[in-house]
């Protein structure tokens, strides 16, 4: 089980907390979702209108179905300020998982987000570590996830590399 990281700045009088977050929090966890795609540009009429309904719906399957946590980062005022989501990764939707998850398994990491005042403190570094952590409880061999621009930086820190395999490769046609 992941323990309390305890984070103390050196910058501030603030105390954060990285600890896995509680159903409870799914609202939060949904909102800071979108927050996310806002943050990366995407204008809100684009939205789905149930968006939030969306996001807790999934979250709520995935952690029936593919063992999903919540990680949060939570101040000394005991507000969340920034949560990431982690979960077994699953192609089932896209095409059959036909391998044994003892010989394979890869865990999905989504929905990293911090508030932008809570940022460049190296919170987001350490919330990945405890997402690495729950990765390897619950048996991952490797974690996947989709990187924004200003993320990218973070996750090569943390030894994150760009997918290049031998015998597959992403590849995406842009349809006009």
């Amino acid at each position: 089980m992941l323990s309390y990281c305890y984070v103390k700045m050196l910058d501030t009088t603030n105390e954060y907390i990285i600890r896995r977050g509680f159903e409870s929090e799914d609202e939060i966890v949904a909102d800071n979702y979108y927050n996310l795609w806002l943050d990366m540009g995407t204008r809100p009429e684009d939205m789905e209108d149930n968006w939030k309904e969306t996001v807790i719906y999934r979250i709520k399957e995935n952690r029936r179905d593919l063992k999903l946590c919540t990680i949060v980062i939570v101040n000394d005022s005991q507000e969340i300020v920034g949560s990431a989501v982690c979960q077994i990764h699953s192609s089932e939707l896209l095409h059959p998982d036909i391998m044994k998850r003892s010989v394979y398994q890869a865990g999905y990491l989504w929905g990293v987000f911090i508030n932008p005042e809570c940022r460049n403190k190296g919170l987001g570094k350490k919330m990945i570590k405890a997402c690495t952590e729950y990765f390897k409880e619950i048996g991952c061999h490797e974690a996947k996830l989709w990187a924004s621009n200003k993320g990218k930086p973070v996750y090569r820190h943390e030894g994150y590399t760009l997918f290049d395999d031998d015998c597959v490769q992403e590849m995406v046609l842009k349809i006009k």
